[in-house]
């Protein structure tokens, strides 16, 4: 997983361009076969940002997910995004 130091811990998240420019940087390094996920502040106003991003392979949910009205939200975007449901 792919979080900035300066988010750890945060509400700030990083951008899905600057994760996309990280996460292929790190792509060079480690297999392409290695999913790569982010996992700063991620919520239901911007996951679909997030998941839409073809280089990140997905989503670690921290503080969002602890409240289960959000967390439902979050896994609907993802679905539908995805097409699951």
């Amino acid at each position: 997983a792919y979080e900035p130091v300066w988010s750890v811990g945060s509400d700030e998240s990083a951008s899905p361009e600057h994760c996309a420019k990280v996460i292929n940087q790190l792509r060079e390094i480690v297999s392409t076969q290695t999913p790569i996920i982010y996992g700063g502040d991620v919520n239901s106003s911007n996951i679909y940002n997030f998941v839409s991003r073809p280089e990140i392979d997905g989503v670690l949910v921290g503080r969002a997910g602890l409240i289960a009205s959000s967390f439902i939200k979050i896994c609907r975007i993802v679905a539908e995004y995805k097409k699951i449901i």
